[in-house]
């Protein structure tokens, strides 16, 4: 099978007029760019998690600190997948490389954080509703006047 792997990318890099060596190394840099923007979303929601923890109640848990929480941790374990991508996987991104790394976990830090991202926008429609919600009644309060 990896033969089949290697022979696509020998494939791809002869019609593009490049080595494999460049597709590889394309790959890997492809990896670490993706894995540096999730470290920017990270910091990001961290920062905003501590000025929410300073501004309001320390006790509660907020809907805005539940995105900021799901938000850090689905990044977190993006980044951690685009470190780990260019010495595990194979240049398709289909096959494990290194059997000492076992390959639920580099097929779980693949597949958690779009779960984790669906609850988190799932959280942002129901706070969106929530908010019309409040804003609706407090427009049905208004006309009835």
């Amino acid at each position: 099978m990896d033969g089949v792997v290697l022979a696509s990318l020998h494939g791809v890099a002869a019609r593009n007029g490049t080595s494999v060596d460049d597709a590889v190394s394309d790959f890997d840099a492809m990896c670490y760019v993706m894995a540096s923007l999730f470290l920017c979303l990270c910091t990001v929601a961290i920062v905003q998690l501590i000025r929410l923890w300073l501004r309001r109640s320390r006790r509660r848990v907020t809907m805005q600190k539940s995105f900021f929480i799901l938000t850090l941790s689905s990044a977190l374990l993006r980044f951690v997948f685009f470190i780990i991508a260019p010495s595990q996987a194979d240049h398709s991104g289909i096959h494990v490389k290194d059997p000492s790394v076992p390959r639920w976990l580099f097929f779980g830090l693949n597949t958690i954080p779009s779960v984790i991202f669906f609850a988190t926008y799932s959280l942002l429609i129901v706070f969106w509703a929530e908010i019309r919600q409040k804003a609706q009644e407090v427009g049905d309060k208004v006309v009835k006047r």
